[in-house]
């Protein structure tokens, strides 16, 4: 529930779930609307009616910097020769990150060190923003040195959430065997139950999932599916919903696609965009 406010993750669930299946959606979530109200209203052509509530499968913040990474595929252009990760821990810093990365990577090359803290004292301390990223930033800049006259192929660097904080390793199951997990645990057990007693024909779970709410290797296999590649295997395990669920959608904003259950008819990928 957004109390009123119409959240960005609101927006993307109703236009997915729209042009996948072709319901008319109404916001249901709005200013003066009673408490613990859902978050949509579905309306066919052929008289069905459904509901729809939307969360995130991980915590909003990392949600919101998934979101903005994934905006670019996780690749800012390149400055230097050798190859580059930067590794962000919270939205606030996205935007001033961006600002100086490339003058630190310069430095970087420049001076023959792989991250910041190597840098000199005496360069760090003339440059307030490079001062920040080495003394109070979260972020992370790692470089692997080249030889002289050998350049990376890669024309970009990779922009990634900061494993500690995404939570890479917390498990290593597959796909639904984690969203199970996770089902059954607040805070989307208090949204499952607040939906499973919706009147209606459908009843809609949409989950924009984060690296931290999956683990490694289940957001792995979502990505897989959402970019359309061959990696992908085909899931067969049934979410553990109640019986009123009708439909989980999955959503990380990496590719075309969308995952989606249908109670009856399994799991499918849709494509929502071009």
């Amino acid at each position: 529930m957004s109390g009123g406010r119409d959240r960005n993750d609101e927006v993307i669930a109703r236009r997915i779930v729209e042009r996948v299946t072709g319901a008319r959606i109404f916001r249901t979530d709005i200013a003066g609307a009673p408490q613990r109200s859902l978050d949509a209203r579905l309306e066919y052509d052929d008289g069905r009616t459904g509901w729809m509530e939307v969360t995130s499968l991980g915590r909003e913040w990392e949600y919101r910097l998934a979101a903005q990474l994934s905006g670019e595929q996780g690749r800012w252009p390149k400055p230097g020769r050798w190859s580059w990760i930067i590794q962000l821990d919270h939205p606030s810093e996205l935007k001033r990150i961006r600002k100086i990365y490339a003058r630190a990577i310069e430095l970087c090359e420049e001076h023959g060190v792989g991250t910041v803290d190597q840098l000199p004292l005496a360069v760090i301390e003339t440059d307030a923003d490079l001062e920040w990223l080495w003394a109070e930033s979260t972020a992370s800049l790692f470089g692997v040195a080249l030889p002289p006259g050998v350049s990376d192929a890669s024309t970009y660097v990779r922009v990634s959430m900061n494993s500690s904080v995404s939570n890479w390793g917390r498990g290593n199951g597959g796909l639904v065997e984690e969203l199970n997990h996770e089902l059954h645990r607040q805070p989307l057990s208090a949204h499952i139950d607040k939906l499973q007693i919706a009147s209606g024909d459908e009843r809609h779970l949409f989950l924009h999932a984060t690296q931290g709410g999956l683990g490694e290797g289940a957001f792995y296999d979502l990505i897989q599916f959402e970019l359309d590649s061959p990696e992908a295997s085909p899931l067969s395990i049934t979410p553990e919903l109640p019986t009123a669920i009708t439909h989980l959608w999955l959503h990380s904003g990496w590719g075309k696609r969308v995952t989606r259950w249908v109670r009856g008819s399994g799991w499918d990928h849709p494509r929502y965009r071009d």
